[in-house]
């Protein structure tokens, strides 16, 4: 399932994925209408060396609040 393209799905950006800290590597995305869709991250863990691939849902914006 996809979900509409946000900011933090960018390269780089601090994400929890399955309430795990990490940084996002890749986003794989795709356009419909002009309007951009996400259907799969890719996301560094802090604690591991692998890139794991998420479904968008699994993965939402690291905020000072969320720590």
């Amino acid at each position: 399932m996809s979900v509409k393209y946000q900011k933090y799905h960018r390269k780089g950006k601090k994400v929890l994925a399955q309430f795990k800290p990490g940084i996002v590597v890749k986003a794989k995305t795709f356009n419909m209408y002009k309007v951009k869709y996400t259907y799969l991250l890719f996301v560094k863990l802090d604690d591991e060396e692998q890139v794991h691939p998420y479904f968008p849902q699994d993965v939402e914006e690291l905020t000072l609040n969320k720590l």
